[in-house]
This record gives structure tokens, sequence and C-alpha cells, in this order.
């Protein structure tokens, strides 16, 4: 958002035992939002929207998770190159659904 926010993730605790997958966000706490046209990731050589998907994340350099992603359906990870929906941590599942809820501080 050109001179105001950049709408930075800061991440809380992760409630584990009400989910089937590891926590994969804190990897990108304290990260601005970024897209193909606001590239606000640490990955120097890139764009971690461009080369992954297309998609707006929270991109440290690249991701553990990248919820807008492309479903790849049930192709292996060797064969996605990483521009799929991604959530790495699944405790060996593939990810079929993602639910993110998130709040703004008060």
């Amino acid at each position: 958002v050109e001179g105001g926010k950049n709408y930075t993730l800061r991440v809380g605790d992760y409630d584990a035992g009400s989910s089937s997958a590891a926590d994969s966000l804190n990897y990108h706490d304290g990260m601005q939002f970024s897209t193909i046209d606001r590239d606000r990731d640490l990955k120097h050589d890139a764009s971690c929207s461009r080369t992954r998907g297309g998609g707006g994340w929270w991109y440290n350099s690249c991701y553990k998770a990248n919820p807008t992603g492309v479903w790849a359906g049930d192709r292996p990870a060797e064969e996605t190159t990483g521009e799929f929906l991604v959530w790495n941590v699944v405790n060996q599942k593939h990810v079929t659904q993602l639910a993110l809820m998130i709040r703004p501080k008060d």
C-alpha cells in the first residue's frame, strides 16, 4: 500500500493441538506482504511471488508455506518445482485443504 501499511505479518502462538500440520508460519514472522508488483521478500536474486506460483504471501526467502500457490493434485513435490500449494511441515501428508484465520492486532 503506497504511503501506508505494508501489512506486516506477526505470528502469535500456534495451536498444534487443533491442527494436523505443524507450524510453517513462524518462518514468515515479521515479513511484509509481497506480490509480483510489490516484491518485499528477502530473496535478492528473484521474486518469490513471481517464481512460486504468482500469488501474494508473506514470503521470507521464499517459504515454508505457500497457501496462495496453485493446487497440484497428487503430484510429488519434486515434480511441482515449488509453484504450488505448500505447507511444508505436514506430518508426511498431502495438503488438500487449508484454512487461515487472520485477525488484525487490536
